[in-house]
């Protein structure tokens, strides 16, 4: 069986890259936060998350995505989450409230644009 989403990281520069596709439920939610947080050295600048192949999250999946972002403040570390206008789950983070509390790009060039504009 395949797993709902799946994490794919890469590096850029001091920056960490997480790519995440699929589902978030009550059933993957934990192991989706860990694999994150996990992939995070603590010499990193931050994390841009790309959420532009994520199809779903629930309230266990919003949760993965307020818990990232408070660990990473607590590190000194900041977060730009990848989510563009046409994505599925954008109507989801309105409907909660997150597009005004998250930084929040459209596109890769925006995100890493926004984390070398805030180096200066």
């Amino acid at each position: 069986m395949d797993p709902l989403a799946a994490v794919r990281v890469i590096l850029k520069g001091d920056v960490v890259v997480a790519s995440l596709e699929g589902e978030v439920d009550l059933s993957n939610a934990r192991d989706i936060r860990e694999d994150i947080l996990g992939s995070i050295p603590n010499t990193a600048t931050g994390l841009i998350l790309d959420l532009t192949n994520t199809s779903y999250l629930d309230s266990q999946g919003i949760q993965v995505l307020l818990d990232v972002t408070e660990l990473l403040g607590v590190r000194h570390q900041r977060i730009r989450l990848i989510v563009p206008k046409d994505a599925l789950i954008r109507q989801v983070l309105s409907l909660t409230s997150l597009l005004s509390a998250l930084a929040l790009d459209q596109t890769m060039e925006d995100a890493l644009a926004n984390f070398q504009a805030a180096d200066l």
